[in-house]
């Protein structure tokens, strides 16, 4: 009797770490905003072709990056598993105005710059980061969707352009930096949800291949399944004003580096109960309530009922 009762305590403890580790039932994530879309927003611009055509985008909630991932913080993450080759190139490329070096084996950011956006980045060492915290890198749509206040502004933070509200192509005259700038600069070009550099800094790789866009594709779209180029969003320090809108995009080939080009990531959050419509519904199938249900089931079926 005993054993049964460790058992189903060990059972329990089992589906209560399922729950820690995915994190996806909190409602709330370090340094990260949750966003619970409230209906379709329009994404695109009939103004540029590749942001064509126009959709009504439906979008379950989702957790997402209150700033752009740090050179300190991928300094952890190449320290702790390395720089790989994938796709023909290495994650990281230290050797283009990087300001992450690698000094007697270990990889070390330099001196004052360790809040700065981390860049000369590829997608795919973008991907392998947010794989390595427990997160993925956002869907192009997920990312418009925070960078436009759910498709309501052309900026992060309205529909009139300033000059000082972000970091872009002025040479530092206007928003006093010539290159880039810490993650948590420019309070006043935050979004809606508290995320800071939308708009200008570095632009940012996203989950999506480039292609315009699938007039079909509305729930969740997360883009075609192949391609050449992926999506970087969001304009930079090195582009005039009219890259750095909410709807821009630009496209690179995923195994490239670019000094003006970082990330951040985002991540999936299940559905309360009070989202009734089945278009935000989200299917957890594997949630720490039916996992710790099955090993239960399983425990009576073995032995006949519950002490």
């Amino acid at each position: 009797m005993h054993k049964n009762l460790l058992l189903i305590s060990v059972c329990l403890l089992i589906a209560g770490l399922i729950k820690e580790v995915r994190g996806l039932d909190f409602n709330s994530q370090p340094n990260m905003c949750l966003i619970q879309p409230d209906g379709p927003f329009v994404m695109g611009d009939t103004m540029v072709e590749f942001s064509k055509p126009l959709r009504n985008i439906h979008l379950k909630s989702f957790f997402f990056d209150l700033y752009e991932v740090s050179n300190k913080q991928y300094c952890e993450f190449l320290n702790a598993v390395g720089n790989h080759l994938e796709g023909g190139t290495y994650w990281f490329n230290e050797t283009s105005y990087s300001d992450i070096l690698m000094e007697d084996g270990t990889y070390k950011v330099r001196k004052e710059r360790e809040n700065y956006p981390v860049t000369c980045v590829s997608w795919y060492g973008a991907k392998a980061y947010a794989r390595w915290v427990g997160k993925r890198l956002p869907s192009e749509a997920e990312w418009e969707y925070a960078a436009s206040n759910g498709g309501t502004t052309l900026y992060s933070w309205g529909n009139e352009w300033y000059s000082d509200y972000c970091n872009w192509g002025d040479d530092g005259e206007l928003d006093g930096f010539e290159f880039k700038a810490p993650v948590n600069s420019f309070e006043d070009g935050k979004n809606l949800y508290g995320c800071y550099n939308l708009v200008g800094n570095v632009f940012e790789w996203v989950a999506d291949w480039q292609t315009r866009y699938d007039s079909a594709d509305t729930i969740n779209p997360q883009g075609p399944q192949e391609g050449k180029l992926k999506v970087h969003r969001g304009g930079c320090y090195k582009y005039p004003e009219a890259w750095q809108d909410s709807h821009d995009r630009i496209g690179g080939p995923p195994y490239v580096t670019y000094p003006c080009v970082g990330f951040r990531c985002a991540m999936d959050v299940t559905k309360t109960e009070n989202e009734s419509s089945s278009i935000y519904k989200e299917s957890v199938p594997n949630s720490e309530e039916s996992t710790a249900n099955m090993i239960l089931d399983n425990f009576v079926d073995e032995n006949g009922g519950l002490p």
